[in-house]
């Protein structure tokens, strides 16, 4: 059916572990958005089959159902030499991408914050502790994403020809020291400064290594480096492709979307709220081909 708010997007639910549920759904559409993927690894659920594996799949169907254009929706730091399993097989996903023979745009958000968003809610999270563990020094840098703006990028991508063949980094316009990110969500929480323990990495790692058969953990071994390491770069030339807002990560945006003692059902609630009037027709202003959402949830995992 279509999305409130947004008549010419239709979604059709698909299981992309069934190769069979893919046929036909791409019927009628103009564009392919691939948006599937996973931030946590649990068994048989792996960053190379859902980065790899299944973006190979969903673009044979996509070729084979004669659609041209594919914008991937990939990660920040996305590299084959990347210490990151995650990012290595994000980068193997664009690689099929880039080697598809259709019209493609990779994206590469940063961490994204937003109605839902799984870091910002689950950072939110350690201030339920006495003690807050930071990893390393808590001077690594990062560039939170607004996901608005990797929302007009995508519809950027979809509508326009100017980032075919482009990949555009979809960053915020604040390099955070880690200590200041949870600065702003303590400040947005209104709760009391704990105090904070540094964790080496390599602590880190084991600490990981133990929580890693918990599904919804804090913290992966493979997320270890995110918090380690530096992760920033130039978020212009997706602001002038796109016209992005580049919103900041500030407490006014964390205090949007968490709320002391009840942000996680709070941010539930907001994701699966339809985008308001003046949301929609932002959205919609202008024209724009017929895009259809393919994949199992795909709204978590973006």
């Amino acid at each position: 059916g279509l999305y409130p708010g947004l008549p010419k997007t239709t979604v059709a639910a698909v299981d992309v572990e069934r190769p069979e549920s893919l046929l036909g759904s791409m019927d009628g559409c103009d564009v392919l958005v691939h948006l599937v993927g996973l931030h946590e690894e649990h068994g048989q659920a792996t960053f190379d089959h859902y980065h790899r594996v299944v973006t190979k799949r969903v673009i044979a169907e996509a070729r084979l159902r004669g659609i041209t254009r594919v914008v991937y929706v990939s990660a920040f730091g996305a590299g084959n030499q990347s210490g990151s399993r995650f990012l290595r097989s994000k980068f193997a996903g664009e690689e099929i991408v880039r080697n598809s023979g259709m019209e493609w745009t990779i994206l590469r958000p940063s961490v994204l914050f937003g109605a839902g968003d799984a870091f910002t809610n689950r950072l939110a999270l350690l201030f339920r502790l006495p003690v807050i563990p930071v990893i390393g020094d808590g001077t690594s840098l990062l560039q939170p994403t607004w996901v608005g703006d990797l929302v007009s990028s995508i519809r950027g991508s979809v509508v326009g020809s100017q980032a075919v063949g482009r990949t555009f980094d979809v960053l915020g316009p604040d390099a955070m020291p880690v200590a200041a990110i949870l600065d702003t969500i303590q400040t947005a929480l209104r709760v009391r400064r704990r105090p904070r323990l540094h964790v080496g990495s390599r602590l880190a790692r084991n600490i990981a290594r133990l929580c890693s058969a918990m599904p919804g953990t804090l913290l992966t071994r493979d997320q270890v480096p995110l918090f380690s390491e530096d992760y920033c770069g130039d978020p212009l030339p997706a602001k002038s492709a796109f016209g992005l807002a580049c919103r900041p990560f500030d407490v006014a945006a964390a205090r949007e979307y968490l709320r002391p003692g009840d942000h996680q059902r709070v941010s539930r609630r907001r994701q699966l709220m339809a985008p308001s009037e003046d949301e929609a027709h932002r959205l919609t202003s202008r024209p724009s081909p017929p895009l259809r959402v393919v994949g199992r949830d795909a709204s978590d995992r973006i």
